[in-house]
């Protein structure tokens, strides 16, 4: 007997009549569950048209294709772990050798470094290793190519200079190389911490030069090093033998606020050329004495510089047992008015001397139209101390020609 399919719709986009399908007895069929596992079914019911009495949507099932297997992360997140374990205890071990290391480094015998002249290699039973920046070498201690300024190389015997809380210093000889002239050390830091040594306040001949050291040492290290003197300075201060020098030394802690420890001051090294006669004020003009300061005019230099513009040139000395700092206080250059527009900033240790300079940079000589430096007035404000906030006086304006 034929079935009759009974009409339940209309499919609204073909109008072709939607049938019911025959009620067809379903066979339960039991599946593995391991086999609904790797392919279960995607079924989806979609709306295939509209009941004509009613409007209501009629749904059939569709088969979408299988769903795929679920990813798990859980393999994943094991191996991470696994690698994490393993980096931390990689930095555990880390971590013990160099605990060891420097338990190691600390309990080395300190005993004095000894020498039997200046071109001897130091014995290593002083403060440990040489640290790796700063390596003994004999060939650091020597003289090289020398085309500097100076016209005899003098030099000093091997002296310790300072002894302090642990830092050793000793200067070893003068070394003169290419332009410049180094002044060699060997600092010991018998400390458990690491440390940095500079210097501060190097005069020679009792005249204040430009001359630089900053040395970083390790904990329980020691480092041949030097204080380099800038030739350019030399030559400004008229030096052209080394007959004396004095510095202050100063020991910072090496981390990030670089505290002083402490300061070592008025270091004093005497050469061999100790009979040598330096020049100081000698046909210069006196412009200021008041209050144990003397200021001297050295000329003017009217060559055009990059930074400082023209200079005034002066020769001062500070015959107090303090420090002062020296400014420009009121300055006119050719009759115009220049306020604030001269600039000039001195520091000098206790009776010791500096040349130094005042200067107009190039926009101001621009904005006063001044060609050239011929006729000066001009007055001092000079202060007490290192700090430079104790007034000490203001000199009245001097008038000079260039």
């Amino acid at each position: 007997m034929q079935s009759v399919k009974k009409v339940i719709g209309y499919n609204p986009e073909t109008g072709e009549p939607i049938f019911e399908e025959p009620q067809v007895e379903q066979v339960s069929e039991t599946v593995p569950q391991s086999v609904q596992q790797v392919n279960p079914m995607n079924v989806e019911k979609r709306v295939v048209g509209y009941n004509p009495n009613t409007g209501e949507p009629i749904y059939q099932d569709v088969v979408v294709g299988p769903k795929p297997p679920k990813k798990s992360h859980k393999g994943l997140i094991i191996t991470l772990i696994v690698l994490l374990f393993v980096l931390i205890a990689a930095g555990l071990t880390t971590w013990l050798i160099m605990s060891n290391k420097d338990s190691d480094d600390s309990d080395e015998p300190k005993t004095e470094q000894k020498t039997n002249n200046n071109n001897n290699k130091p014995s290593n039973s002083g403060s440990g290793e040489w640290e790796s920046s700063y390596e003994y070498s004999e060939d650091a201690l020597k003289d090289g190519d020398y085309s500097g300024s100076l016209e005899t190389k003098a030099n000093i015997d091997e002296k310790v200079i300072m002894d302090k809380n642990d830092v050793k210093i000793t200067a070893k000889r003068i070394r003169y190389r290419y332009e410049n002239t180094y002044l060699m050390l060997v600092i010991e830091n018998n400390t458990k911490e690491d440390i940095i040594v500079r210097t501060n306040n190097f005069t020679i001949n009792d005249i204040l030069v430009d001359a630089f050291m900053y040395t970083d040492i390790s904990a329980g290290k020691k480092a041949l090093t030097y204080i380099i003197i800038e030739d350019d300075s030399l030559v400004d201060s008229n030096i052209k033998t080394i007959s004396n020098m004095e510095f202050d030394i100063e020991v910072k802690k090496d981390n990030y606020d670089s505290e002083t420890l402490f300061t070592y001051n008025n270091i004093k090294l005497t050469t061999d050329a100790k009979d040598y006669k330096q020049e100081y004020a000698e046909g210069k003009e006196l412009l200021l004495e008041q209050n144990n300061i003397k200021i001297y005019s050295n000329g003017v230099d009217n060559e055009l510089d990059s930074i400082w513009g023209k200079r005034m040139l002066y020769f001062i000395e500070n015959d107090n047992d303090f420090a002062v700092k020296i400014y420009i206080d009121e300055c006119e250059i050719n009759g115009k008015d220049l306020g604030w527009s001269a600039s000039m900033s001195v520091e000098i240790p206790p009776h010791k001397k500096a040349y130094d300079f005042g200067y107009v940079s190039e926009s101001n000589l621009e904005k006063y139209n001044i060609d050239n430096i011929e006729n000066i007035k001009i007055s001092f404000n000079v202060y007490k101390g290192e700090d430079g906030n104790d007034k000490y006086f203001t000199s009245d304006k001097i008038e000079y020609d260039a």
